[in-house]
């Protein structure tokens, strides 16, 4: 039996302001693949908002009606490709009004026989849970036996396609999504989260090590990195004091953003420590990791170290102010579940997607871009287009005036300027790449940057 089809509160408030329900039905009767050749519109933002709330229940009954999606994640198995993603999940306290936040924690192990990387798995499937007051507590087991079990290739979709399922299943609240790991679970961490920063409200990293990944992703996703003051295995204590001192130069330079911590544990080695405290009591750490690395200054303070603790604390904005993409910190995630219903209409791979910005054209080295709106003045200014020649902004009526013009700046010059709709397809087409609701955009620019002179 499937279970209930989970409706969103603010959804569910929508659709009863009219009466009967669904008294202002805007869509026409047809699959999503019809819809996403749609040419409707709709005249203002109130239709649109009933669009969306109909949108959304026809997904949760696509994704409900989906007998094998629904038995793998019954199953608590996902596959892809010659791969599956074991884990294990459990509802914790009561559900928000908004949905069950997600605390999704990545086991140690690696390059070990299975029954090592079992054993690691079945640690961690209890190792943060008590933390956890109200919320899923969910430990998937790495689909592989190698050091990186948690980032092979093949795990991007899979995370994709979990997260998905939670939202669609589970009532998970999609802006608040949490990544944590220990020890190779920490090199996951390091790995995942800027690969998929616009999937995460936050994240907690542990005992790992980042083997040579790019944070500037992370401009949106405030990161928390734990270790031991000894663990100089692979010199973990050194590179993550350095990725602290990284994390707050991209800060200065970006001059915001990059919220993130350093939890030194104080004359701690690789294990042993307290990340996962549930009373939330003080533990030492090194008091300035600079100074630290620096000078050896060995000084301690105390802090409440655990990680559930401190994620808890953030919400993901679904369409933050401003973006800085790293267009070659990515990993192959396909098209997710959403291409089961898409019939032959291709979507963007979630490779692709940023936020609200998308490219389906394979970035060139050194790719990046650096975005923002201007609130309340119908204004897009592209503050850098590294490598970049075109790319799409997505839209939302939440974001600007759509009876108004909206203005895209480059360089201090007007580049493009749009006359916006609540398009059908394009609300289609964005619900079905991000299986996402706070995610469905109604329009999109395409945008072309100038050839230098």
């Amino acid at each position: 039996m499937l279970p209930g089809i989970w409706q969103r509160p603010w959804a569910l408030s929508a659709l009863l302001c009219c009466s009967p329900l669904f008294a202002a039905t805007s869509l026409p009767e047809a699959g999503f693949s019809e819809l996403l050749r749609s040419s409707t519109s709709f005249a203002n933002r109130e239709e649109a908002e009933t669009a969306q709330q109909e949108l959304w229940q026809r997904y949760l009954t696509s994704v409900h009606g989906d007998a094998p999606r629904y038995e793998q994640h019954r199953q608590r198995a996902l596959h892809y490709g010659d791969k599956v993603m074991k884990f294990s999940l459990e509802l914790r306290g009561p559900k928000p009004v908004d949905g069950y936040p997600v605390y999704i924690a990545l086991h140690g192990g690696g390059s070990a026989p299975a029954w090592v990387n079992d054993g690691q798995w079945e640690h961690m499937k209890t190792y943060y849970r008590d933390s956890v007051d109200s919320g899923i507590y969910l430990a998937p087991r790495g689909v592989s036996d190698t050091w990186n079990l948690h980032f092979v290739e093949e795990s991007y979709p899979l995370y994709d396609g979990l997260i998905e399922n939670l939202i669609a299943y589970e009532g998970a609240d999609p802006n608040r999504i949490y990544l944590l790991g220990f020890s190779a679970g920490g090199d996951g961490v390091y790995q995942v989260v800027p690969r998929m920063a616009n999937r995460f409200a936050a994240a907690n990293m542990s005992a790992g090590h980042h083997n040579g990944i790019s944070f500037t992703n992370l401009f949106n996703t405030p990161f928390l990195l734990q270790v031991g003051e000894r663990d100089n295995a692979f010199q973990r204590n050194r590179v993550t004091a350095e990725n602290y001192l990284a994390l707050t130069g991209l800060q200065y330079l970006a001059e915001g953003g990059y919220t993130h911590e350093l939890f030194m544990h104080a004359n701690a080695w690789h294990n042993g420590w307290a990340d996962n405290d549930p009373r939330g009591g003080q533990h030492p750490i090194i008091k300035d990791p600079r100074a630290w690395l620096n000078h050896n200054d060995r000084a301690t303070t105390t802090a409440e170290t655990n990680g559930v603790h401190w994620l808890r604390n953030y919400v993901r904005s679904p369409r933050p102010e401003r973006l800085i993409w790293d267009l070659g910190t990515r990993a192959k995630r396909g098209t997710g579940w959403g291409g089961n219903y898409a019939g032959d209409v291709k979507l963007s791979e979630q490779q692709n997607i940023f936020s609200w910005v998308s490219n389906d054209t394979p970035p060139a080295p050194g790719a990046r871009l650096e975005i923002r709106r201007i609130p309340g003045k119908n204004t897009i200014v592209i503050d850098q287009a590294k490598a970049l020649t075109q790319f799409r902004i997505l839209l939302h009526r939440g974001d600007f005036d759509f009876s108004a013009p909206i203005r895209v700046l480059y360089q201090g010059q007007q580049i493009a300027e749009f006359h916006p709709e609540h398009r059908l397809q394009v609300m289609a087409r964005t619900l079905l790449e991000s299986g996402d609701p706070s995610t469905i955009f109604d329009d999109e620019i395409s945008v072309v940057i100038p050839a230098a002179e």
